[in-house]
């Protein structure tokens, strides 16, 4: 389950605006959607599948951590729990009862880049639950007894997604570390102390610049008629006027120096833990056929059991209970990282050694043809599967687009994926996998002391 997770996350993080003005119906190759653009910058994007009798909608608002003023963390994160709240339309409630009402699920999900509501239900409720959706759009209502009520609910939740989880502390250090200046160096979920000073004028004033249809991303996918949901969209949303978007502030990082190392013991720890996360800060939304690369290098490395950090470490030498690789992707950057847990009777160290040894012997030896095509077969397999996935194609196309990729580029990924050569990711990974360019962490057992070499210096 958790590699699914992390599959479908990286699958979506892949697929970083929209160069479309007119309806588009795309080659059939992954989801085949269908594309257009209301009058007031409305982008929707169908995904029409017969064979699910049920619709989910989700909106993706283009808007998330990194655009709250300064001293506000957490502001997006909390507008999306009072979004839930009334509207001047609908009474406080109405709308997740509805929705319950009819055996639909619904959630949402705020992220550093884009914050997203979605409702999964029968198609005979589709046009309810559009009205509802284009409602709370413009005509969210926020009482005092709110924002007090869901500040607490916020700040339980940091209570227990952080404060009460030593690896998400340690990832929170890590994170603002690794970022200097950016805001993505800032939890999504925001600082304690500032939570607490969220004011209705701060909620108001962050809902109505941002929740606009022209910064909004409507996808709809499974069983529904395409000419009868459009008169819905456009009876619904059509009406909504455009906004004056605020400019967005995109900051740069300065150059890294040094080798940096955090620590954090707890006496909820058993076994001590490593993380090591680099800093990929040339990558763009631009930079395309970079991402599958790291995909695909992130797989090799430490993807499954059949990794080489899997096979070496855990396998060979028996030194490790678990050890791996990942990538993940935001608009601005993109973090590669590194993982290990010791077995019974093996030190850290020996697990950190054993890492770098790993990418020591990628670094000057590279990958196989053979581990290049496991690879790829991997990912163009999972591909396929997620055409019939309920809630797949609306996370990746709403991700996607909020975060500057394509239609095409969605459809051609498998394209993409296997164009990738030998060469390119070696290339590609050489300049990356400097120390200088990471952060490292390590987790103790309160009992334990802290220190520990981190490895060599590449």
């Amino acid at each position: 389950m958790i590699k699914k997770i992390f599959f479908f996350t990286q699958f979506c993080f892949l697929f970083l605006g929209f160069a479309f003005n007119n309806i588009k119906l795309c080659d059939a190759k992954i989801f085949n959607p269908i594309y257009f653009k209301l009058p007031n910058g409305l982008e929707v994007v169908m995904v029409i599948n017969h064979n699910i009798p049920v619709v989910t909608q989700m909106i993706v608002y283009k808007v998330g951590s990194v655009d709250e003023p300064l001293g506000k963390s957490g502001l997006a994160h909390f507008l999306e729990h009072l979004m839930f709240k009334g509207t001047k339309n609908t009474p406080p409630g109405l709308f997740s009862k509805e929705v319950e009402l009819h055996g639909g699920q619904e959630n949402a999900f705020t992220t550093q880049d884009y914050t997203s509501f979605y409702q999964t239900i029968a198609r005979d409720n589709l046009e309810r639950i559009i009205a509802l959706e284009a409602d709370r759009m413009t005509n969210l209502s926020l009482l005092p007894k709110d924002l007090e009520f869901e500040r607490q609910v916020v700040l339980e939740e940091r209570n227990q997604r952080i404060e009460n989880q030593p690896q998400a502390r340690l990832k929170q250090m890590m994170q603002s570390s690794l970022f200097l200046n950016h805001p993505y160096g800032r939890p999504i979920i925001g600082w304690e102390h500032e939570i607490k000073n969220l004011d209705l004028k701060d909620i108001n004033n962050f809902y109505h610049s941002w929740y606009a249809p022209n910064n909004a991303i409507l996808v709809l996918t499974g069983d529904f008629d395409e000419q009868q949901t459009r008169k819905w969209i456009n009876k619904y949303y059509g009406p909504i006027k455009p906004k004056n978007l605020p400019t967005k502030l995109r900051l740069q990082e300065p150059p890294r120096e040094g080798i940096e190392t955090l620590s954090l013991t707890d006496p909820q720890i058993q076994t001590p833990s490593w993380r090591r996360e680099y800093l990929i800060s040339f990558l763009s939304s631009s930079d395309k056929k970079s991402k599958p690369i790291f995909q695909l290098f992130s797989e090799i490395m430490g993807g499954g059991e059949t990794s080489r950090l899997y096979k070496n470490i855990v396998i060979d030498q028996k030194i490790a209970t678990s050890v791996g690789c990942y990538f993940y992707s935001y608009k601005d950057y993109a973090q590669l990282g590194f993982y290990g847990q010791p077995s019974n009777g093996h030190t850290i160290d020996e697990v950190i050694q054993a890492i770098d040894a790993t990418i020591d012997q990628f670094l000057n030896e590279g990958i196989s043809e053979a581990e290049l095509i496991s690879a790829k077969n991997l990912f163009l397999a999972e591909s396929i599967k997620i055409r019939d996935d309920l809630n797949a194609p609306s996370n990746i196309i709403g991700v996607a687009l909020a975060t500057g990729q394509t239609i095409d580029d969605i459809e051609n990924w498998a394209e993409t994926i296997e164009a990738v050569q030998l060469a390119d990711i070696q290339k590609l990974l050489k300049p990356i996998l400097k120390r200088e360019n990471s952060v490292s962490g390590l987790l103790f057992p309160q009992s334990q002391p802290s220190n520990s070499s981190l490895g060599s210096s590449h």
